[in-house]
């Protein structure tokens, strides 16, 4: 090849990349040009993720993408959609699964995503269990038979294969192997405790919150309530990773451990609770409104998002009702819903992400049930009986 020819194709490399760059960028930002209409719109995507498989995407009711049981992962991503001043309808179906709906707009050069999208199944998989009721899931009975067998009475306890932890009538942090049918004393003066992996966090008679190790010796402070926190009753104690939250008679409260203080969060709770990583809280609670006393789910987030745009240390009101509600807790592989139920209908799953309008499940229709929810399986009392299920 000569030198002549050489530079021809350097030259023609050059101007290629510079015609075709422009379009590329151009593509990219959004920007697609409309043959029927012959002129330039923007465009967005919409990006989504979805448990389980098989599902087929809906976009006013076209058919815009679908996945199979073989395709790698649970990611669908549709592109070029055009932006409008109004909202599409977006559906995620499967056969024999509740559909998934939202109002969604399309903003031009941005991805809309929703990433933690569940679909529940209308004919659930029940498995009759051998249990006969939902506190020999929860441990209720087995800490009865510790109770006459170690003659103590015990006030708060933690469950985890075959140990026990718990706190004496006496204020003694105890753990009991039940292989063996031994216990040894961890800690004295304690009024309160609760347990993360190997840690154990607790609070003495002096109001102090402290750490340590199961295994060591040494604790560290990590504040001082004083007498803040005086009545053992009323202290209900969950820390997931190094986040602390306390909850004293009807208040919660949260460890703020750059200051060494806790700061309260909420008030007239009946119930709260971590997701696996630490990264929210749930929390029920009751307030009135023009003379309804209402029953209300609520999410604390720990960290900011994008979307759904939202605040570190922000809380948002995801449900709301005048009836009873019954031990609510994350679910799902993102833990992005949360499952309850009420006495007079039954189980509900709801979603978190309050955009474009929230998706909720009448799952399971059984009365004046309890439930316990554990990993991605739902157990449920039926009068008599206990049944489990698979969520997905």
């Amino acid at each position: 090849m000569t030198i002549k020819t050489r530079k021809l194709l350097l030259i023609s490399s050059i101007l290629a990349f510079l015609i075709i760059t422009p379009f590329i960028i151009f593509y990219a930002l959004g920007f697609n040009f409309d043959f029927k209409k012959k002129e330039i719109v923007t465009t967005g995507g919409l990006y989504l993720k979805v448990t389980p498989k098989e599902v087929k995407v809906f976009i006013n009711n076209e058919l815009k993408a679908e996945n199979s049981l073989y395709t790698f992962g649970n990611d669908l991503f549709i592109k070029n959609l055009p932006e409008t001043e109004n909202f599409h309808n977006l559906e995620v179906r499967k056969d024999g699964y509740y559909t998934w709906k939202k109002e969604i707009a399309i903003k031009s050069s941005l991805v809309t995503e929703f990433k933690s999208i569940l679909l529940l199944k209308k004919k659930p998989d029940l498995k009759l269990t051998k249990l006969k009721n939902i506190d020999e899931i929860e441990g209720n009975s087995k800490i009865k038979n510790l109770e006459r067998f170690l003659g103590i009475g015990i006030k708060k306890f933690s469950i985890e294969n075959n140990d026990v932890f718990f706190i004496s009538d006496n204020k003694k942090l105890y753990k009991f192997d039940d292989s063996s049918s031994k216990s040894s004393v961890l800690l004295t003066d304690i009024i309160a405790f609760t347990k993360n992996y190997n840690s154990l966090y607790f609070i003495d008679d002096k109001g102090v919150l402290l750490t340590k190790e199961i295994d060591g010796t040494e604790s560290r402070r990590l504040a001082d309530f004083g007498t803040l926190f005086n009545n053992q009753e009323a202290i209900d104690m969950k820390a997931v990773n190094g986040v602390v939250m306390i909850k004293y008679k009807n208040d919660l409260f949260l460890l703020n451990s750059e200051k060494s203080q806790i700061e309260k969060i909420a008030e007239n709770i009946t119930d709260f609770k971590f997701d696996n990583h630490g990264k929210k809280i749930l929390y029920s609670k009751e307030s009135t409104f023009k003379n309804l006393n209402l029953k209300e789910i609520w999410v604390y987030y720990l960290e900011s998002r994008i979307q759904p745009l939202i605040d570190a240390r922000e809380a948002s009101l995801i449900y709301s009702t005048s009836s009873k509600i019954e031990n609510p807790s994350f679910v799902g592989p993102d833990e992005e819903q949360i499952i309850f139920s009420k006495p007079e209908d039954g189980i509900s799953v709801i979603d978190i992400d309050l955009r474009g309008g929230q998706n909720s499940v009448l799952w399971i229709e059984v009365k004046n049930t309890k439930i316990n929810y554990q990993g991605k399986t739902l157990l449920f009392e039926d009068k008599d009986k206990v049944f489990s299920v698979e969520l997905y």
